[in-house]
């Protein structure tokens, strides 16, 4: 197979030119470029992978604590599903400042509180769910029932998350 070569074909990052190195600066310079289709043998971009994945899972950890503390001072005024309920408006607004800033590093936006929101529902929903069948249930203390709905959805948040805060929207 023939590769053209020159400076007609000098603009397109597909074709390689001579001088070494050229090929990949354009490829990974190229703002089309999908910032998910990294190969898997890709060690930076698994480092990158890993890197958001910890800072998630410590914004996670960071949103656990200000859940169960919510969860005290609101267990002052109402009963255990309610309260849930209402700690998880304000755990969902802190999640999306946390995650879109320090976990994601996108920046404020309406359109991306509305993919967030558009996420989270289904995992405030199920979090919300698993908590209450599990203490109406079983009768576990409200604290306990908490760590567990929260371990039940982490992954699968984090997937989906991930997802709606990187769109460029």
């Amino acid at each position: 197979m023939m590769i053209p070569y020159g400076p007609s074909v000098s603009h397109n990052p597909i074709w390689p030119r001579r001088q070494a190195g050229c090929y990949i600066r354009a490829v990974r310079d190229d703002p089309d470029r999908d910032r998910g289709s990294e190969g898997i043998g890709d060690r930076k971009a698994w480092r990158a992978r890993l890197s958001e994945l910890l800072r998630y899972g410590g914004g996670s950890l960071v949103m656990l604590a200000v859940k169960l503390a919510l969860m005290q001072l609101a267990l002052l005024a109402l009963d255990e599903v309610p309260a849930y309920a209402l700690v998880q408006v304000f755990v969902f607004l802190g999640s999306y400042a946390w995650h879109s800033r320090m976990t994601f590093r996108t920046r404020f936006s309406w359109a991306s509180l509305a993919r967030y929101l558009q996420t989270m529902i289904v995992f405030q929903t199920l979090d919300w769910l698993v908590f209450t069948v599990i203490f109406t249930r079983y009768g576990i203390d409200s604290t306990l029932v908490i760590l567990i709905s929260t371990a039940v959805v982490f992954v699968l948040r984090f997937l989906f998350v991930r997802r709606s805060l990187r769109k460029d929207g």
